[in-house]
């Protein structure tokens, strides 16, 4: 039986995609086994990089970290800890992996682990760092190298990894969906004789792999009239939030917010949506696609994004060429006269459940993989 679990990785309230799934990993996992977390006090290393950690729903102090966790650990705490570890009680080590800024950190913890004979696990959200630079996929691949165990959320991913890390042992984990804070009931849609404008959502950074410039020009080849864009997340790219804003100014139907949300306002904003559009340009476990299984909204995806096995074309969404807007727009259209066809979008999706297995493929994995070979 495997002992004790280390998991470290960042909680809420840090903002972002990677402490939310850490979250509930962590519930998982610690109803499941025996689990210690340990939380990073910031999502940004002080050296060698220089990053702003930011905390959800305003919370600034370490009391905001959830009781899940001993929370709140500056990187120097985390290391002394991990020095002085007695590796006896502990079975494995698991680190998610998902920004280059912590490649010096999380190297170095999966070295001095070995050398006291615990193994470790990594999770990878990102195997390089999006638009990346050669320096920084070189340094990913030198960190993702310290592993031997290594979980993976799409076949795209894992063929990176088997492409320069044969030894791993790979693993794909698919993205569960989020649980929503919406009452249980089935569909989203509105009735197919509502006359209104389709409410279609972009939720998320806002980055140019996310291919916001297919769904731009997409939007300005359907009527005005039948469909509505609204555009939420904060700007990461200076750019594409500029196509943004000068589209809306040409187009009356494009709105947006183009800032941070919090948890909280998660489920107002889903719900006043008729469909999301996730168009990105290149292959991601999206965690954005997880909050609409949750909460039951329909989706139109590129090819790009892994919707998981449980998706059903025509009944929880469509799938279109990436930057193919053209096809976009058909989509489009071809959702608005069929959205009845979606009204019990994700009606299998079972949040907790998937969660759950999740947790226990990597208890399991832990226990039984072998070295030298991904499967």
């Amino acid at each position: 039986m495997l002992k004790k679990i280390l998991f470290i990785a960042p909680l809420p309230p840090l903002e972002g995609g990677i402490p939310l799934h850490s979250q509930y990993l962590a519930r998982s996992l610690k109803g499941l086994h025996a689990t210690e977390v340990w939380a990073p006090l910031k999502s940004f290393p002080d050296f060698p990089y220089r990053g702003k950690s930011r905390f959800d729903n305003d919370s600034k102090s370490e009391t905001g970290f959830s009781g899940l966790a001993d929370g709140g650990l500056s990187k120097m705490r985390i290391l002394f800890r991990i020095i002085s570890l007695e590796p006896r009680g502990y079975g494995a080590v698991l680190i998610p992996w998902w920004r280059v800024r912590w490649s010096i950190p999380t190297a170095g913890i999966a070295i001095i682990m070995k050398a006291k004979g615990v193994p470790v696990a990594l999770f990878c959200h990102d195997v390089y760092p999006k638009n990346g630079r050669s320096w920084e996929r070189a340094l990913s691949r030198f960190t993702i190298r310290q592993f031997t165990n290594i979980f993976v959320q799409t076949e795209a991913e894992f063929g990176l990894i088997r492409s320069f890390h044969p030894k791993s042992v790979c693993t794909i984990l698919s993205h569960p969906a989020y649980p929503s804070p919406r009452p249980s009931v089935l569909g989203n849609s509105k009735p197919p004789e509502s006359s209104d404008p389709l409410k279609v959502l972009f939720f998320g950074y806002i980055r140019e792999y996310k291919g916001i410039e297919t769904l731009l020009t997409a939007a300005a080849q359907v009527s005005s009239e039948k469909f509505h864009f609204h555009f939420v997340g904060e700007a990461r790219d200076r750019d594409v939030a500029e196509s943004i804003r000068t589209a809306s100014q040409r187009q009356q139907n494009i709105t947006y917010d183009l800032s941070y949300v919090s948890q909280s306002s998660l489920a107002k904003i889903f719900d006043a949506s008729d469909l999301l559009v996730l168009p990105y340009s290149k292959a991601t476990g999206s965690g954005v696609l997880a909050m609409a299984k949750g909460m039951r909204v329909p989706v139109i995806i590129s090819d790009s994004v892994d919707p998981g096995s449980a998706f059903s074309p025509g009944r929880d969404g469509q799938i279109f060429t990436s930057g193919d807007s053209a096809h976009l727009a058909s989509s489009l259209e071809e959702f608005r006269t069929n959205r009845d066809y979606f009204e019990n979008c994700w009606a299998d999706v079972k949040p907790d459940d998937e969660w759950s297995a999740m947790a226990r493929k990597l208890i399991d994995n832990l226990v039984h993989s072998s070295s030298g070979r991904c499967d």
